[in-house]
């Protein structure tokens, strides 16, 4: 009677372990003894569980997270580790284009001016910079080509540069970060050369151009500089002089600019100026400015 009592405490829990616990019978002598299994060693008993310990069930144990599947194509990002860097051969001669973007290189410099604000060529912004050498146009040019070479941009044979302006024009590409870089030569009076040098980032799609003023149609090699005080188109187009000129007075008379001088419009504090250079038979240099000035002095009346 005791041991049945235990055995609803416990709550037989296990099939198992209450056979293990099953008392024997009282009169263990009167079972046959054929039916009587073989005595063997029995494991040496452990302590139980007295009193209130023994009442209360043991605590169940939390269940077993299993950490989750990886896939077979992709490593895990706690399981990348970093390649070591590879050192460069000493014999192994690497362009600088690997290595860093592009670094001017003038020679003989005399004066360094930057241009503010955003220059937009097609769209793309343009970074602009205006250096004046004591060199000549021609070794320049032999020194910038050397440079890009040396650098390991791509330039372009002399046949295939374009020039759409007065002055001459160079540009190489950076094949790694698709970046342009152009350099016009403007020989000054005083013997010496000024070099606007531009970087343009070709990698990132066409911005909207600023709105200066009506473009003539066919414009080739658009140009606009939003600056601070001035803002400008310029462009080259096949066109004579005299077409050019009517085309902006049409336009500019349709939003409501009024010529105050020949090739400068005006309407209240804003004035363009149309600036046209022949670039050769039948194709112009069209450069057209935008700024703001002050008002008009007023005109004494009579009596």
């Amino acid at each position: 009677m005791k041991w049945s009592l235990l055995a609803l405490v416990l709550g037989m829990s296990g099939t198992g372990a209450a056979e293990e616990r099953a008392p024997a019978p009282a009169d263990a002598s009167a079972r046959p003894a054929a039916s009587r299994p073989a005595e063997k060693a029995k494991p040496p008993k452990t302590a139980k569980p007295s009193g209130a310990a023994a009442a209360k069930p043991p605590a169940a144990a939390p269940p077993l997270m299993l950490p989750p599947p990886k896939t077979n194509y992709l490593p895990q990002v706690e399981d990348l580790e970093p390649e070591p860097l590879k050192e460069i051969p000493p014999d192994v001669k690497v362009p600088p284009v690997y290595r860093q973007p592009f670094v001017w290189d003038v020679p003989r410099v005399k004066d360094i001016i930057d241009v503010p604000g955003v220059m937009l060529a097609d769209g793309i912004p343009v970074r602009m910079k205006a250096v004046r050498s004591a060199e000549k146009i021609e070794p320049l040019m032999g020194h910038i080509v050397d440079r890009w070479v040396e650098w390991g941009l791509y330039v372009a044979p002399p046949e295939q540069q374009p020039q759409k302006l007065r002055e001459p024009m160079l540009t190489a590409l950076d094949p790694e970060r698709f970046i342009t870089y152009t350099v016009i030569f403007q020989p000054n009076p005083d013997g010496t050369t000024t070099l606007y040098l531009g970087e343009a980032d070709m990698s990132k799609p066409p911005g909207a151009m600023s709105t200066v003023a009506p473009v003539f149609p066919g414009a080739e090699g658009v140009l606009t500089s939003d600056l601070e005080t001035v803002r400008s188109v310029t462009y080259s187009v096949r066109a004579k002089e005299t077409e050019v000129d009517a085309f902006y007075k049409t336009e500019l008379a349709k939003a409501g600019f009024k010529e105050v001088k020949p090739r400068r419009f005006r309407a209240g504090q804003e004035e363009v100026e149309l600036i046209l250079k022949p670039l050769q038979p039948g194709q112009q240099s069209v450069s057209v400015m935008r700024r703001t000035v002050g008002p008009e002095a007023a005109t004494p009346g009579g009596d």
